[in-house]
């Protein structure tokens, strides 16, 4: 019988032949994928927008490439030049240096869709792929950029991070984009086109504070534009058991149900915002007057309250302002309770919180 170690060593021995084979394969349809600083700008051409004081380019390239791994890169190629100004790449969610697009090592391994037309790319990198927050924040508002100076009818295709959430779906026919228009990078993760256009990232200069052009994008778009309904929550706390993160049991607080046990007995309702359809969502926070919840993407949603409105976040000690910062600029009456994680979280972010009822009382 063979040892069951030398068999997972075997398995591993053939897997990276494998893995190996199919870049070659790649290599030899598509050839290698170079990136020359000094040739850079000779590839695409760009428009310029000044929004809040920081310029963004709209770029666009002719008989080019998108690829993407669909998790950290994000690849624009003409000519089997890597195009610097839109490719992203990322190492442990951090921005990175073109110089590490995983193309340049291992090529383009996936057949190519080729489009007759124009196509936007609204990708961002993995956040977009499932992310509220950053679906919100780093996709929708490349639409904006390229609406400065280019018409959505015109173009042929919008290729999207992902379709499989339903506020994915319901934000884009919120802003006319048709489902024909459409296609998912997660099945067309490298696609030739006649017309490539593509944006700055919306919110990388700053990532503690989003861009008021991007609110006030949001606020146009779904809230003057869109009836906003009337709805009885008053007073809402933010359930985020429903997340369908990877990571969520990385950040809860232990003693939950005797916290939302509290907030019912004092008038608030207990909301799973994925129960709710995107424009119900808006609707819900459009007409709240206090909101209460646990450091989470469902706080974008505090870009649709009105002004005034009391809002109340509970999050680890080393958790930055985002959130502080969003209600600050949309005119929010912002208050958080810090609590120190009772284990060792893997990130500023994370963290096992114990919530003292006492404190929350201070409040209600």
């Amino acid at each position: 019988m063979i040892n069951f170690s030398i068999f997972k060593l075997i398995k591993s021995f053939f897997k990276q032949i494998y893995k190996i084979l199919i870049i070659k394969i790649f290599f030899f349809i598509y050839g290698r994928v170079h990136f020359s600083k000094k040739l850079n700008s000779n590839y695409f051409s760009k428009k310029i927008v000044r929004l809040n004081k920081i310029n963004y380019s709209v770029f666009k390239i002719s008989n080019g490439r998108i690829y993407t791994d669909q998790v950290y890169n994000v690849a624009y190629i003409k000519n089997n030049q890597l195009i610097e100004g839109p490719s992203i790449q990322l190492n442990q969610s951090r921005f990175v240096n073109v110089s590490e697009n995983i193309v340049l090592k291992k090529g383009t391994t996936r057949l190519a869709k080729k489009i007759t037309g124009g196509v936007l790319s609204i990708l961002t990198g993995a956040g977009g792929n499932y992310n509220y927050w950053h679906w919100l924040f780093d996709v929708l508002p490349r639409i904006f950029l390229y609406e400065k100076f280019y018409s959505l009818k015109k173009l042929e295709k919008i290729l999207v991070p992902n379709l499989q959430e339903k506020f994915q779906i319901q934000t884009l026919f919120s802003l006319g984009i048709n489902k024909e228009q459409i296609i998912n990078a997660n099945y067309y993760r490298h696609i030739i086109a006649k017309e490539l256009f593509a944006t700055s990232h919306p919110t990388m200069s700053n990532i503690e504070r989003i861009p008021f052009w991007v609110i006030s994008f949001l606020r146009e778009r779904f809230i003057k534009n869109n009836k906003v309904l009337k709805n009885k929550f008053d007073k809402i706390y933010i359930d985020r058991s429903d997340s369908k993160s990877n990571v969520k049991n990385f950040r809860k607080i232990i003693n939950e149900k005797e916290i939302i046990n509290f907030l019912i007995s004092r008038g608030f309702n207990i909301v799973k915002l994925s129960e709710f359809s995107f424009p119900q969502q808006v609707s819900i926070f459009n007409n709240a007057n206090y909101i209460v919840g646990l450091h989470g993407a469902g706080f974008a949603n505090l870009v649709f309250c009105k002004k005034n409105t009391n809002i109340l976040e509970i999050k680890p000690i080393k958790e930055g302002n985002v959130v502080k910062n969003l209600s600050i600029d949309n005119n929010l009456k912002y208050s958080s309770i810090s609590l120190k994680p009772l284990d060792k979280p893997i990130a500023r972010q994370f963290g096992t919180l114990y919530l003292p009822l006492k404190r929350l009382r201070m409040f209600f």
